[in-house]
């Protein structure tokens, strides 16, 4: 259930974000950041847009090599993910989605943009970008609707590794030797702090994604990805590569998508 969680986080990036806007000083981070750094930057803007506190359970971090734009302003567009989960758009979202590019000279583990969640403890997610170091909160949603009842979001902890390990630790497990093979490929690493469904609980996991498909993805063209879980530790558990239908979307590169049901796995093949 962490990488269907994780699923959710990278959809939601490329369907719904903001572009830059003018933030009060003290807000900003690093042009290319990391987790943690970028973190630190959301989750003021988390608390200035809604009152609460506010904890990170999701995360996702995106390296492309070219910017990325798409159109906002009709959200009932997005039907697979507004159909089914309770999303509230905040005050002064931006018609406009930006996903800066992150040059290829950028360390592992650093991103020109990030997406997080945060929660209350209330159920409720409140999701805020980071773009070239700046924070933007975005909309909120109904955990439970989007992922059903029975499952619950977990913080990430005080032990959590940082993205650079992370993602260096994907990329020693074979990571490194396709992003050699596929120099313009496309970065994703989304995260969770921890899942609980039924009696199953998870510790932080995350998934790091590399695919050689250009963004927006074209119809009927094959790409190559590459795949690794790793834990919050910076354990790699499992990879992966291989052929993908870049028509088919995100949901093709990411070896969690199987376990995806309903609008999640429809909205993850659309993008």
């Amino acid at each position: 259930m962490a990488i269907v969680v994780a699923t959710v986080v990278i959809v939601a990036v490329l369907a719904v974000a903001a572009s830059l806007a003018p933030k009060p000083a003290g807000t900003t981070t690093e042009t290319y950041s990391t987790f943690s750094e970028s973190e630190s930057v959301a989750g003021i803007a988390a608390s200035h847009a809604e009152s609460g506190t506010w904890s990170a359970e999701l995360a996702a971090g995106v390296r492309i090599g070219s910017s990325l734009a798409l159109p906002l302003a009709n959200l009932t567009s997005l039907s697979n993910l507004t159909s089914n989960c309770s999303l509230s758009v905040l005050p002064g979202l931006p018609s406009d989605l930006t996903v800066d590019a992150t040059p290829t000279s950028t360390p592992a583990g650093h991103a020109a943009f990030w997406l997080f969640g945060f929660s209350d403890g209330s159920g409720t997610l409140l999701l805020v970008s980071v773009d070239l170091g700046i924070p933007t909160a975005l909309f909120s949603l109904t955990a439970g609707t989007c992922l059903g009842s029975s499952v619950s979001l977990d913080d990430f902890p005080s032990t959590e590794v940082d993205s650079p390990a992370l993602v260096a630790a994907a990329n020693a497990s074979g990571g490194a030797a396709f992003l050699d093979d596929h120099p313009g490929a496309a970065q994703i690493f989304a995260g969770v702090g921890g899942v609980s469904y039924s009696v199953i609980t998870s510790s932080p996991l995350w998934e790091v994604a590399d695919t050689s498909c250009p963004l927006p993805y074209p119809i009927n063209e094959t790409g190559a990805a590459f795949n690794a879980t790793v834990s919050g530790t910076g354990s790699v558990l499992t990879n992966s590569s291989g052929p993908v239908n870049c028509a088919a979307g995100l949901g093709s590169s990411l070896s969690g998508v199987a376990l995806l049901d309903s609008p999640l796995e429809r909205l993850a093949q659309a993008i």
